[in-house]
């Protein structure tokens, strides 16, 4: 997973490569990993989140358990977001 940051957009977090392997799916890690994502933004001042989820049914559902919104497909992804709370 990476975590990406841009000065000329400053409080916002782009997420990307989340991955989990097959045989240890189910098992909350991806669940985990964002926690310590947002976490992290949190502590350091980051108040969104943005990520371009695959057009697979599942994962988009677990993006939207975690709390992210869609905003649109494009280019056969689904751009999504999160407003992260204190």
């Amino acid at each position: 997973m990476d975590l990406s940051f841009e000065n000329n957009n400053p409080g916002v977090c782009y997420l990307s490569g989340l991955s989990v392997i097959g045989p240890l799916r189910r098992k909350g890690l991806a669940k985990q990993l964002m926690l310590a994502c947002e976490s992290y933004c949190r502590e350091h001042g980051i108040f969104r989140i943005d990520l371009n989820s695959v057009m697979t049914d599942w994962v988009i559902d677990f993006y939207k358990k975690c709390g992210y919104s869609s905003i649109k497909e494009q280019d056969g992804f689904m751009q999504m977001y999160k407003i992260l709370t204190k």
